[in-house]
């Protein structure tokens, strides 16, 4: 498995879970965000003390964890992202995405990563009769050069059943995701394939009945043989957001909890986020937030 090409394939999946889920009204549910929200600010502060002896596990988070960074999201009155950037601490913008429309319906987008030499691609997106996103393709702006390209299938209640990957301009996946979703449309099971038919992953989801994700088991394979390789379970608060997280690593044997606290505006959306490892507290979140009505 070239690791490189399957993490680029989840940052592709990722973007189009946020265009093409079932039920989904806009950008602004995929955050969480409430009311006519224009434009959002959030800085995230990492409060570990260096001079302190650090444990095996913080130093796996820290690694983990980028270190203090911006983000902002600009979005259009219907609710849809139409420019996301990323800064460094120091406030350099290091990434630029921006995203054009038709209609409600996103079909370019143009990626520039500032911190690798000023790399341009640009994100071409297919949809069907239904409004399904069946292809995304990432190269160049005349589409003569492929980067990546991806294809989705879709059940009759637009739940994605199928994803394939494919690299440059091969003809030939590189790639499979299969998708099981239950009675009420929840994503429940994800297995990705390699090219050789050899399972890499599974993903088993549950929910509750507010179809907030509670229960994660993450399997890897080796060979023929399975192994969950890592648990997590979450809590949520009334508004929606996650205040409890425990993940145990089957692999080192580690558990560790993770507790979130947050205030929030008179939309109930959160200003402010506190982020706590084993009691800890380690990241320091906090958002400015522009409204249409304002």
């Amino acid at each position: 498995m070239n690791i490189k090409f399957y993490y680029t394939f989840l940052i592709l999946l990722f973007s189009v879970n946020l265009i093409a889920q079932k039920n989904r009204s806009n950008d602004l549910n995929d955050y969480n965000l409430n009311g006519l929200v224009k434009f959002v600010k959030e800085d995230s502060l990492k409060v570990i003390d260096r001079s302190d002896k650090k444990t095996k596990q913080e130093l796996h988070i820290k690694r983990f964890y980028s270190e203090s960074r911006t983000v902002s999201r600009t979005f259009n009155k219907e609710g849809n992202i139409t420019q996301s950037q990323v800064f460094t601490k120091y406030g350099k913008p290091i990434k630029i995405l921006t995203y054009e429309y038709h209609g409600k319906l996103k079909y370019k987008a143009i990626d520039r990563s500032l911190s690798f030499n000023n790399k341009i691609d640009f994100w071409n997106f297919k949809y069907d009769e239904k409004d399904n996103m069946v292809e995304t393709i990432i190269g160049s702006e005349d589409g003569k050069k492929i980067n990546e390209r991806a294809t989705f299938e879709y059940d009759n209640n637009k739940n994605r059943i199928r994803a394939k990957q494919y690299r440059n301009s091969s003809d030939h996946p590189n790639l499979f995701i299969y998708y099981r979703h239950d009675i009420f449309d929840n994503l429940r099971e994800e297995i990705v394939y390699e090219e050789d038919s050899t399972v890499f992953q599974k993903h088993i989801y549950t929910y509750d009945n507010q179809k907030r994700k509670i229960y994660e088991e993450h399997y890897t394979y080796m060979g023929m043989s399975e192994y969950l390789s890592d648990e997590i379970t979450s809590e949520y608060n009334k508004n929606n957001d996650v205040i409890d997280e425990l993940r145990y690593d089957h692999m080192t044997g580690n558990m560790n909890r993770w507790t979130f606290e947050y205030v929030y505006d008179e939309f109930y959306n959160w200003i402010e986020k506190k982020e706590y490892f084993e009691g800890k507290l380690l990241f320091i979140n906090t958002r400015k937030i522009k409204y249409y009505d304002e």
